[in-house]
């Protein structure tokens, strides 16, 4: 999903999107570059906490994916030198909601951890208006450099909607299902309906990037 490049001279508009900015210690780095493996810290934990609730239940699991969680990051950090800032703050309630859940032996914190990790990413969706910080770009834009911040804007409401959406169906899942079902709505409900929210989202993002491109020919 890189934007398409036209034969002959690059347009400005794609140069100075392009063009590196000095880091906080100067030296150049990328407007688009952000860490890289984020995939790997958020799927990791999810798969290994499936598979060792299948074999000894939810308080093993809920060990073994702070165990996978606190492996992974080290292991992006030692190979990235940065760890993405989404999968700090998810792993870092993991460590949270997991160790209330293991300390007091009651597995409602940790069922509680998703809705509190979607409702503070809707939060950040809404409330980074106000620092001129915009989630979706965050997440999306380092593919998309020549996308306008006012497109931004209009996807950060779509994923604020879709967080709550789904911060509610997780109360409701862990409140009214068993155990058993809701681990299956955690690991492939809200990471089917994920990745079809943000891929949904890309028609509109490619649209805007071919009208910015058009522009500025």
């Amino acid at each position: 999903m890189y934007p398409i490049g036209h034969k002959g001279a690059m347009s400005k508009n794609s140069q100075d999107a392009k063009k590196p900015v000095p880091d906080a210690s100067g030296d150049s780095i990328s407007e688009s570059k952000k860490p890289e493996g984020s995939g790997l810290v958020d799927l990791l934990p999810l798969i290994v906490f499936f598979g060792v609730y299948a074999l000894d239940g939810i308080m093993t699991a809920t060990a073994a994916a702070m165990a996978a969680t606190v492996g992974v990051v080290a292991y992006v950090y030692a190979k990235h030198r940065a760890v993405p800032q989404m999968a700090l703050i998810s792993g870092g309630l993991l460590m949270v909601f997991g160790g209330l859940t293991l300390w007091l032996d009651d597995e409602m914190f940790i069922k509680m951890k998703p809705t509190i990790v979607l409702a503070l990413f809707a939060l950040a969706a809404l409330g980074g208006r106000a620092v001129h910080w915009s989630l979706s770009k965050t997440l999306l834009g380092g593919q998309m450099p020549t996308v306008a911040d006012t497109v931004w804007r209009k996807i950060d409401g779509r994923f604020a909607l879709f967080y709550l959406a789904l911060a509610a169906s997780n109360e409701l899942a862990w409140r009214f299902l068993s155990t058993d079902a809701w681990v299956t709505f955690k690991v492939f409900g809200i990471t089917a309906a994920s990745v079809v929210f943000v891929f949904s989202q890309f028609p509109t993002l490619k649209r805007a990037e071919e009208a910015a491109d058009t522009l500025s020919e």
